[in-house]
């Protein structure tokens, strides 16, 4: 069977046998597949080809209809007409005819008009009298408004069963708007076992076994969520179906009116990267009826459709859609069951930061690690393995039959109540296994991190909680997983520490830590040094079974179980080696530590990061530092923003105050030795001063002032100053109010020194709304030269408002939908007098005018330049929820854009 597509004299044809036929119409599109029709005598018949959208290729339609069983080509029977099947639902106004053995379709329009929704409109034409046509929403039968949409959003035949669609073949008339469609159509529905439709355009049915229809308290129809006079979002809903808010207009008053309410009803995270996970649509509108393609049009009995109904009724479900490569009879088994390893986590996470780090990390590792150990047991596997950890007891792997290391589900779980899934509160988490148990002296702790935190578990000190254990309620993942809250590009880059990965970041040191740097490599030298001194000592003590040697031995064993160097609990650690030396008659090694009223501190030229040593009897602030050092440029991190923040000489104001215990980047002109004076710091430890310096350009600042211009900016907007390095399109942002100076400070710091710009680099600097997101000036482009490197920052200075569009438009209003107020965009490319908009109802009446008078060439975007319009008319009432037309008039220009108030 062999079907030809061609062209004749400028008309597509296509040849079935030796007859060849021409393309006389082509109906369907709109997503999913386009059908096209030839004409024989009077009739027409879809012809053996589809187009499929989605997939962008031809498949064969119904081809038995034009073939025997031989593969011959053969004329295609009269009643396979697409006037007596389709036609019905595909025209307007069909009243069908039968001349012998021909069905022939007589119709108004060959599209779906408005006649079709609103009845004859003839008779309103004439007259202008609005009771003379039908408006489908004031049919006060709930039941037939929403028959106006089943009529075609159907399955079956007329009532005698002649023709495919509704027909009252006793009184010889098609639908009307407002007619019982019921006794039009004999259902004929194609349906999955439990009653869900199969086939497609079979909406209305579905939605009549739905809880919309018949809900005791509000019945919610068709128009309730799809704008039959179209919109720009699939299939024509009010409003983005990849959100929850059209739901949630309804269903945020019953229980889910934030995410942690519909986390606890899905047992799923909010839509995690783009998945659609916590979807209302997903689980209650699943994919399960053809079109096109298997499966591309959703069920609408807003059934949640479990794993196990669908192996019940052999047909999809809610979960398998989105679980894809997961089976159905699996899905309905523990989710350890199901699989310990990453594949079941990945089928929705695998292009998540997530794992990308997890895979990098120790964990990942972890059992690998263990099997290649000469002393391994099997109970090394709790703290080893997932399958271990989470089959049941009578189940458990050995060192052989465990397959998998420490994989997502040894913390979280889609059942658990935690944040963030959590089998175990954040606290309690990493201590399942970072602990040494009951580990006493003469045997050997393992992963002590906790017992050292604590200050507890060693042999003859008292316990001492470490400062990390009080100030940190999450304890571990503060450093290990600490990770910068950051949007757009920057929130997917996969981490080298922190997040996942596990490894301690520098970056959380730093919220309470000016040098941490310098802290943690003073520590673990000392400790370090400590523990080498002590294991030489416990080589050569005689007695090696004494209670002396065995505390002593533990003590030690228990600081490098824990693995931090004294990092973790720094007076902890040295008490335990101290009374270790102490228990075998050892000194312990002196370290000298001068404490002066004053300090001497070397500075390089360029960028130096050092910590203030002494408290200064007047406190200094950025400006006095600056002044101070002779510096250029003065960085630290704001600790409530999680963000680094700069000051320059030529900045507004003296800046932040400079404190003890905190890091600060300095750049300075050239080098030199500054003489600090003062008291001990009371809010920081005692720490080194000295500057890590290098002479890359690994912190810069780019400065400078939005300039407030009052007929662009209006009081309480604010700006996002956006500066992107278009050669590392690394990216730094500061929020800025449109009152004062405007001035603006992004600063770039990168802690592993390496380079964040260099000379030649081209920088572009964009100002932004921060409520609506438009740009309101740039971007604009500026070349860093050699004194911009020397100074460590570079000023720029923008103007609010300074874009000249490239052509006249009206922008879509925001909100929209909108209750009960939103802003009205547009933009001139050229000056205008007698600027106005006008706002009219659906019905095409002047609601309100704006008379804004002459307009300045540019751009209104902003709340602060658009126009505000309030939901009330000229006499100052409350208008009606429903569609509303805002129109633009600027000289000749003129255009019109739709909103909806939805109240």
């Amino acid at each position: 069977m062999v079907v030809e597509l061609g062209v004749q004299d400028d008309v597509y044809t296509v040849k079935i046998g030796e007859t060849i036929y021409t393309v006389d119409y082509a109906f369907g599109g709109l997503g999913w597949k386009q059908r096209y029709l030839t004409k024989i005598d009077n009739s027409m018949y879809i012809l053996p080809i589809q187009w499929n959208l989605a997939t962008q290729e031809w498949v064969p339609y119904h081809l038995k209809d034009w073939y025997d069983t031989s593969g011959a080509a053969k004329l295609i029977a009269k009643k396979q007409a697409w006037d007596r099947r389709c036609a019905g639902c595909h025209t307007t106004g069909n009243m069908p005819v039968k001349l012998e053995d021909e069905f022939v379709a007589q119709f108004i329009e060959d599209s779906i008009g408005c006649e079709s929704c609103h009845g004859p409109g003839q008779e309103h034409v004439s007259t202008l009298d609005k009771t003379k046509i039908v408006n489908p929403r004031n049919i006060e039968d709930f039941d037939r408004q929403n028959e106006v949409c089943g009529q075609c959003h159907l399955r079956g035949t007329s009532s005698a069963g002649t023709y495919g669609y509704p027909y009252d073949e006793t009184a010889d008339v098609n639908f009307r708007p407002g007619d019982d469609l019921t006794t039009m159509f004999v259902d004929g529905g194609g349906y999955w076992p439990d009653g869900t439709s199969k086939k497609h355009h079979q909406q209305w049915l579905d939605w009549k076994q739905s809880k919309h229809n018949d809900n005791p308290f509000h019945r919610v129809g068709c128009i309730d969520c799809h704008d039959m006079h179209g919109t720009s979002l699939p299939s024509d809903v009010k409003i983005d179906p990849t959100s929850n808010e059209l739901c949630l207009s309804c269903h945020g008053e019953h229980g889910f009116e934030d995410e942690t309410a519909i986390m606890r009803h899905t047992n799923h995270p909010v839509d995690p990267v783009g998945t659609g996970a916590s979807r209302c649509t997903e689980c209650h509108m699943p994919f399960t009826a053809k079109s096109a393609i298997a499966y591309d049009i959703r069920s609408h009995t807003f059934r949640f459709l479990s794993p196990e109904h669908g192996i019940e009724y052999e047909m999809p479900d809610s979960c398998t859609g989105c679980h894809d490569g997961v089976k159905a009879v699996a899905m309905t088994q523990p989710q350890a069951v199901v699989e310990f390893g990453t594949s079941f986590c990945t089928s929705c996470h695998s292009e998540t930061t997530e794992y990308a780090e997890w895979i990098t990390s120790k964990h990942a590792e972890s059992l690998p690690g263990l099997q290649s150990s000469d002393h391994a047991q099997d109970f090394c596997l709790r703290c080893h393995s997932v399958d271990y950890r989470l089959s049941p007891e009578d189940a458990k792997p050995t060192l052989e039959t465990a397959r998998a290391s420490l994989t997502c589900a040894v913390c979280h779980s889609h059942e658990a109540e935690h944040e963030d899934y959590l089998l175990l509160p954040v606290a309690e988490a990493c201590v399942e296994c970072h602990t040494m148990g009951e580990a006493a002296p003469g045997s050997t702790p393992h992963h002590a991190q906790i017992e050292v935190i604590k200050g507890i578990g060693g042999v003859g000190v008292p316990d001492m909680e470490a400062g990390h254990s009080k100030v940190n309620p999450e304890i571990c993942v503060t450093c290990h997983m600490y990770r910068e809250e950051v949007e757009g590009e920057e929130a997917e880059t996969v981490a080298l520490e922190g997040g996942h990965t596990f490894e301690p970041s520098m970056d959380a040191c730093l919220k309470c830590h000016g040098d941490p740097q310098s802290i943690k490599e003073q520590v673990q030298t000392e400790i370090s040094a400590l523990l080498d001194g002590l294991e030489v000592a416990l080589e050569s003590y005689p007695d090696q079974e004494s209670e002396a040697y065995l505390n002593a031995k533990f003590n030690r064993d228990v600081v490098v179980s824990e693995g931090s160097l004294g990092v973790h609990n720094y007076p902890y650690a040295k008490a335990l080696l101290t009374y270790a030396y102490s228990a075998i008659g050892e000194s312990l090694p002196t370290a000298v530590v001068a404490e002066t009223g004053e300090f001497i501190l070397p500075l390089e030229k360029g960028l130096n990061m050092i910590s203030l040593p002494l408290k200064p009897e007047t406190p200094y602030t950025a400006r006095s530092f600056a002044e101070e050092l002779n510096a250029t440029a003065v960085i630290t991190i704001d600790q409530e923003q999680g963000k680094f923040v700069g000051f320059t000489p030529e900045h507004a104001g003296d800046g932040f105050a400079i404190e003890g215990g905190r890091g600060y980047i300095v750049n300075l002109r050239e080098a030199m030795e500054v003489t600090f004076s003062g008291s001990m710091w009371t809010n920081a430890p005692s720490i080194k001063a000295t500057p890590d310096v290098t002479t890359s350009a690994w912190a810069f600042i780019v400065s400078g002032s939005v300039y407030d211009d009052q007929r662009r900016a209006a009081e309480g907007d604010r700006y996002l100053v956006t500066v992107k390095n278009l050669q590392t399109e690394a990216v730094a942002i500061d929020e800025v109010g449109s009152a004062g100076d405007g001035q603006f400070s992004a600063v770039w710091v990168d802690m592993s020194r390496q380079s964040v710009v260099a000379v030649g680099d081209e920088i572009q600097v964009t100002v932004a709304d921060v409520t609506t997101g438009k740009i309101v000036s740039g971007p604009m482009t500026h070349q860093i030269g050699v004194d911009d490197i020397q100074l460590a920052y570079t000023k720029v200075a923008l103007q609010l408002g300074d874009i000249i569009p490239e052509k006249t438009l009206l922008a879509q209003n925001y909100p929209n939908p909108f209750n009960p107020e939103t802003w009205i965009p547009y933009q001139l490319a050229e000056s205008a007098d007698n600027v106005t908009i006008r706002i009219f109802d659906a019905k095409g009446q002047l609601v309100r005018t704006f008379h804004l008078g002459y307009k300045d060439a540019g751009m209104y975007l902003n709340r602060g330049r658009a126009v505000y319009w309030n939901g009330r008319n000229e006499a100052g009432e409350a208008v009606a929820n429903g569609v509303y037309f805002y129109q633009l008039q600027a000289g000749s220009f003129v255009q019109t854009k739709k909103m909806v108030l939805l109240k």
